[in-house]
């Protein structure tokens, strides 16, 4: 994976960083690449180290930010930063994370987004 994580193929460098047994350091260098798409898996990733995933918190793409406030294993900082983000989708997914401080769970009277629209990358229905 390490030599593939290099590929000049985005898609290939996209490939790695989607997959559950690419390593924390590989994603850590993945994190930083200029394809947004690389970069959203990246974010998607359980195995993203915590400081890859607080540095993609502050990415441009509100789709990298959405999978990173939808991600288990982003820490509470990176959490509350997100939950008041100025993209709805995000600030929603950050607050239904159970990483996310409780201060920052402001109660939604209706949810504009269901769990399995957030869990989607792009909202996009799979199968």
């Amino acid at each position: 994976l390490a030599e593939l994580s290099e590929n000049i193929d985005g898609s290939v460098r996209d490939a790695v960083a989607g997959n559950p047994h690419t390593s924390p350091n590989i994603l850590w260098l993945l994190a930083r690449d200029g394809n947004v798409e690389v970069r959203k898996s990246v974010a998607y990733n359980e195995n993203t180290p915590p400081e890859a995933l607080e540095q993609l918190a502050h990415d441009e793409d509100k789709w990298v930010r959405r999978g990173i406030a939808g991600n288990k294993m982003t820490p509470p900082e990176a959490l509350a930063q997100l939950s008041i983000d100025n993209d709805d989708m995000v600030r929603e997914a950050a607050k239904v994370n159970p990483n996310t401080p409780p201060d920052f769970k402001v109660s939604v009277n209706a949810p504009t987004v269901s769990a399995t629209e957030l869990a989607q990358p792009n909202g996009m229905e799979i199968g």
